[in-house]
């Protein structure tokens, strides 16, 4: 059965009735108290909570530079669990069991301590969230598929779904005017599919956020508005399993942080949204009626309108090799630059004491330094960002065992006593590239040019 959603979007706003959300939570930034959340700055843009999960009166949530997996009721702090900085995601067990998403692998604490750490059979796809239903851990990838443990094992159903209340739902892009919605039962057989039409043809990308008990369905959906340089309008698009619209709530660019997960939906379709700002994280509500008259529409306070991203902050930039290396002969097929780029993201390797700066020190030629907050002493996985580098994986594992630094997010020099990839490097080495070109002489015609632009994002490939 094939259902097409009747009623455009666009079309559908003009009607439509406005509601906002209700705010549940606000935490301060701040580093005197337990009481507020931190974040910290790199090259990279801003990093801070990282996500949030709602149990009945109680508001967790997850601070990795402090960190802790914090709970708060009535807007105050009533628990702290230990959780370590590179976590991404959790899921509360019990008061003192917990489970955390690191490194792409499932690791399990109980008062605090670590317990069982599972890893995927295979480092792809990589694990995009986790979520416990009915004491059940579900893993959802980012290829669409839903993964279980087993035997404590991981073990990844064959098929692409996103599994809500035994049902799997596969969301897939067709074009910038299409996406679909196929709905399965528990053994895997298609029960509808829902074309959902993009009247404004500008469909970037579109997620499942979830499906509440009355099957209504929550959508992430991105529209493109101008294709360069890249803006994006963010919505969330709420459906009914016969394709009928019921809301869509416009999600204003405001994110002074980045975050992992943002969105969660409860059973009762209750959606909370974690928003990161200027002051502090905010934690807001929006409650939906059991049935609609008219459609919804809506709007976030005037506060939370104005323009702020992470991505915006202003730093210098690693002007690159200044010799060109003869790179003309160079080539790399799309395969083998993504082997390439997952080794980077794969690798394991072990931290001493020595290769971490625990914050600003002055190397040897007077370069200051500083090592990722994330990196921890023992067995880490993935290569570090490092301001200004170029270094293969050999040279990376022979810098730690000499004592090197693992990584460096200082920018005022580039050390010779740090090792890893900053992102351009991190490029160039995908590309099979001998010299280290900056971003700003990708496109620079003295430099080749590396890269040409596309007059769209559609023509983008992988590895491009």
């Amino acid at each position: 059965m094939r259902i097409l959603l009747s009623i455009l979007f666009s079309i559908v706003t003009v009607f439509a009735q406005s509601f906002s959300p209700t705010e549940i939570l606000f935490v301060p930034w701040g580093e005197d108290s337990l009481n507020n959340v931190r974040y910290f700055t790199a090259p990279d843009g801003r990093c801070g909570p990282q996500n949030f999960h709602i149990q009945k009166d109680t508001i967790w949530v997850l601070d990795p530079v402090n960190q802790s997996i914090k709970a708060f009721s009535n807007n105050v702090l009533r628990k702290c669990l230990y959780a370590p900085t590179d976590a991404k995601d959790f899921a509360i067990k019990s008061n003192n069991e917990y489970i955390c998403l690191i490194d792409n692998s499932i690791w399990s604490f109980k008062n605090n301590k670590l317990t069982l750490t599972l890893r995927p059979e295979s480092p792809l796809p990589l694990i995009k969230s986790i979520s416990l239903k009915n004491n059940r851990l579900l893993i959802f990838n980012d290829n669409g598929t839903t993964s279980h443990i087993s035997d404590d094992k991981i073990l990844r159903y064959p098929q692409k779904g996103i599994e809500q209340f035994d049902k799997y739902y596969e969301i897939k892009k067709i074009s910038r005017s299409l996406a679909s919605i196929t709905i399965k039962d528990n053994s895997w057989k298609e029960i509808t599919k829902i074309d959902v039409p993009i009247e404004s043809r500008n469909l970037g990308c579109i997620r499942l956020i979830g499906v509440d008990l009355k099957n209504r369905i929550f959508l992430d959906v991105d529209l493109i508005q101008q294709d360069i340089p890249l803006k994006v309008k963010r919505e969330v698009w709420v459906i009914n399993d016969k394709g009928s619209h019921l809301a869509i709530i416009h999600i204003p660019t405001h994110y002074y942080s980045s975050i992992f997960r943002d969105f969660e939906l409860t059973p009762e379709g209750k959606l909370y949204h974690l928003i990161s700002s200027e002051d502090g994280i905010h934690i807001m509500k929006w409650e939906f009626p059991d049935s609609f008259s008219v459609p919804l529409d809506g709007e976030y306070p005037e506060p939370f309108q104005k323009h702020l991203h992470y991505n915006d902050l202003e730093g210098s930039e690693f002007q690159g090799d200044e010799i060109k290396q003869d790179d003309s002969k160079q080539s790399v097929t799309r395969e083998e630059s993504l082997i390439i780029g997952d080794s980077y993201v794969q690798h394991q390797w072990t931290c001493t004491e020595a290769n971490i700066t625990n914050g600003v020190v002055q190397d040897p030629d007077g370069d200051l330094v500083q090592t990722p907050d994330w990196i921890h002493i023992g067995s880490n996985t993935k290569i570090p960002y490092k301001w200004g580098g170029f270094n293969t994986l050999p040279d990376y594992d022979d810098g730690m065992t000499t004592g090197k630094y693992a990584g460096d997010i200082h920018t005022a020099g580039v050390s010779n006593y740090a090792r890893g990839v900053d992102c351009s490097g991190f490029v160039c080495r995908c590309w099979k590239l001998t010299t280290h070109y900056s971003t700003r002489m990708m496109d620079d015609p003295a430099w080749g040019p590396i890269t040409l632009p596309y007059s769209s994002w559609d023509d983008i490939k992988p590895a491009d």
